[in-house]
């Protein structure tokens, strides 16, 4: 946490600023924070290198984050998708972007995660 903290402000330098993590859980709200929160826990069960956004803003400024830390994968829990037991999952790299059931998304995850991997 203190990493993030330091991170978020600028305070490490450009070239050590790559994560381990594989995957962004974005905060769309303080509300749906504790949402984000249990996702980013669950998918770190199933085994993903996982970090959660340090901070609630908006989301583009959240995918530049993860973005700049090396991160390829963002999912997102607005209002829409906590309505419906839902989640977006979003490729960084192309911007592609599909929004499936909570139950699909460690599948879904993990299958985009293995797109990106070197063959």
């Amino acid at each position: 946490a203190i990493g993030l903290l330091l991170q978020s402000s600028g305070l490490i330098p450009k070239e050590i600023t790559h994560s381990p993590a594989e995957v962004f859980v974005s905060v769309f709200d303080a509300e749906r924070q504790p949402v984000s929160m249990a996702l980013a826990a669950e998918l770190r069960r199933a085994g993903m290198n996982v970090i959660c956004s340090p901070e609630v803003t908006k989301l583009p400024k959240q995918f530049k984050y993860a973005d700049r830390i090396g991160v390829h994968v963002a999912v997102v829990i607005g209002p829409d998708e906590t309505a419906n037991g839902q989640a977006t999952i979003k490729d960084l790299r192309d911007g592609s972007q599909q929004t499936v059931s909570r139950v699909q998304a460690i599948p879904e995850i993990k299958k985009l995660l293995e797109s990106h991997r070197p063959m």
